[in-house]
């Protein structure tokens, strides 16, 4: 096996890690917590697209912990990771820029969590701990955007490991293709039920 498809898997498992925790976090309604997962996953897979287009960045990436001119050196290359000739890497670039504004202290990552109630002597700060919606809303919308997000990031996977997946790159596209048809029959279904969903990422 290929020194950038070994990184891919690694990358991979990686990006299912940050899944995972994207979709428990989002489930207890630590709704902005899933932002900075979101961000390691699009980010992981930007990482392994980068590898794929340029193979010795496999040896770069390896080496970045040996030294501090190295760390740079990896630093440098790692760059340019949503161009926009690749369709789906510039969409999750998208995604990759609103995830970072909510994993930062910026006036994104405390809408929505920090509340003031006004009252005529008295002036309270809140900061949100969950922030589920009374419209029904949330968490549902920002699960669906995770897994939105995932499935590009699993397609994107998909081209980078399709040399090493041989006949099985077939399987996949049509397990893709079934995921893909599934989410779009739930989404029209969650929407009929809570309104407030649209617009659904998709």
């Amino acid at each position: 096996m290929k020194d950038e498809h070994i990184m891919a898997a690694k990358f991979l498992m990686a990006a299912r890690y940050y899944l995972v925790t994207g979709i428990t976090d989002c489930l207890r309604c630590h709704l902005k917590d899933t932002f900075a997962e979101t961000r390691m996953a699009i980010e992981n897979v930007a990482f392994a697209a980068r590898v794929k287009r340029h193979p010795h960045l496999a040896i770069v990436w390896l080496d970045a912990g040996e030294s501090k001119e190295e760390y740079e050196d990896y630093r440098q290359k790692f760059t340019k990771l949503f161009p926009d000739e690749h369709q789906l890497l510039k969409i999750l670039g998208e995604r990759y820029d609103m995830c970072a504004k909510q994993t930062h202290p910026s006036i994104y990552a405390f809408a929505g969590r920090s509340k003031v109630v006004e009252a005529e002597k008295m002036y309270t700060l809140k900061f949100e701990y969950f922030q589920a919606e009374r419209d029904g809303s949330e968490p549902i919308r920002t699960f669906l955007f995770i897994l939105n997000t995932h499935m590009r990031i699993f397609n994107v996977f998909r081209e980078v490991l399709a040399d090493a997946l041989g006949d099985d790159a077939r399987v996949l596209e049509l397990h893709a293709n079934s995921v893909d048809a599934k989410y779009v029959t739930h989404c029209a279904q969650w929407v009929q039920r809570i309104p407030a969903l649209r617009p659904v990422a998709r």
